[in-house]
């Protein structure tokens, strides 16, 4: 039997019970008095267990529909020992990624799948990253967590090795030197790289420079390797000069393209490694007074909602934001409910999105975008 899916009452009239307004709401242990059985039968009849008779079983849900019982979190706990609290850890960096479009649209689809399952997710902000004496591993013991997700895991945090010996369930986005005990959930970054180059060169541009993410993350160093090895396999040479290190965010994107247009042979093509970067790169060119894609063509990464409504539309590589989001909570729930599951490595498959700041037309496609934002 499916564990028992009880309907709370509105919150004002659960508070004034609570208060003494109405009626007393039972405990758990109160509730088990009333029906003359144990706590432990009543936490078997919350938890779906066969090893109830039906005759008890009935009495015990109609006793809970008499007296409007709400199993608590704690009730969970103490019958489960889990605590159905995820934590979601932002790892430190200039912005926290809860600023980016991109991180908003996978912690939401995150956030809905893992509550599907029945578990409610906290947040552990970056100003806790980093703190050293245990910070994180401290709050995640205190709050009973029963699993992580981590994003964007920088190689030195100070706390992995003590997660890990804490044995709670991982999933690392997109990680970097978080080691093989959690799993991993990532894009195909080195494709993505790849396919950016290969478009570039097969629309003749020349002077291919790049605007990279943070140098020390898994995607940014990703990226960069499939962009250099695909410009190689055409004959094209990538310059030290032309990359430039940004850090997925539009200042680093405007200073990015300000470095490379003061270069004696400015690029013909920028492929900014974020579409907040690239945004910026379009915006510092047309203040310029340079035409894209005329003069300088521009392509981003992650197809967030404002690449398709930047004048001119962003070509960029579409993440997959739904499945990676998706993958993260179906993993995670696994990953907890069978402690001996190996932790997997997922990789998720992206797509070139040309639009005009390539040459490209995609009218018909911006327009059902359009709609859909409205």
């Amino acid at each position: 039997m499916p564990p028992l899916d009880v309907v709370a009452p509105d919150p004002p009239a659960r508070r004034a019970k609570a208060r003494g307004y109405n009626r007393h709401v039972p405990t758990l242990r109160e509730l088990a008095a009333v029906c003359n059985v144990s706590p432990a039968t009543v936490s078997r009849v919350l938890n779906g267990s066969e090893r109830v008779r039906p005759e008890t079983r009935e009495r015990i849900l109609a006793m809970m529909r008499e007296l409007d019982y709400v199993p608590t979190r704690a009730a969970r706990t103490l019958s489960t020992k889990e605590s159905g609290l995820i934590a979601v850890i932002l790892a430190t960096a200039a912005h926290p990624e809860l600023e980016h479009p991109f991180f908003q649209g996978l912690l939401e689809q995150f956030r809905h799948r893992i509550c599907e399952a029945g578990y409610d997710p906290i947040l552990l902000t970056g100003e806790a990253l980093g703190a050293g004496d245990q910070y994180y591993v401290r709050r995640l013991r205190m709050h009973n967590v029963d699993g992580v997700l981590f994003l964007s895991v920088r190689g030195e945090d100070v706390e992995i090795d003590e997660l890990r010996k804490t044995g709670i369930p991982i999933v690392a986005f997109d990680p970097e030197g978080i080691g093989p005990f959690a799993a991993r959930i990532q894009s195909d970054n080195v494709a993505a790289g790849a396919s950016v180059a290969e478009h570039l060169v097969a629309i003749g541009r020349q002077r291919i420079a790049t605007i990279t993410g943070l140098p020390e993350t898994a995607p940014s160093r990703l990226r960069l390797e499939g962009f250099a090895r695909a410009l190689a396999a055409a004959g094209r040479e990538l310059p030290p000069e032309y990359v430039v290190p940004g850090d997925f965010y539009a200042t680093s994107g405007m200073a990015g393209t300000e470095q490379l247009l003061t270069l004696p042979e400015p690029p013909d093509a920028i492929f900014a490694m974020s579409d907040l970067m690239a945004i910026a790169t379009i915006q510092t060119l047309q203040r310029r007074g340079l035409r894209v894609p005329e003069d300088v063509a521009v392509v981003g990464f992650d197809d967030i909602r404002f690449a398709r409504l930047v004048t001119p539309p962003l070509t960029t590589v579409r993440q997959d934001v739904d499945t990676l989001g998706r993958l993260a909570a179906e993993t995670l729930v696994a990953m907890i409910r069978d402690r001996d599951l190996e932790p997997p490595t997922l990789t998720v498959p992206t797509t070139l999105v040309v639009r005009e700041s390539t040459g490209g037309s995609t009218l018909e496609e911006d327009a059902r975008s359009v709609l859909d934002l409205l």
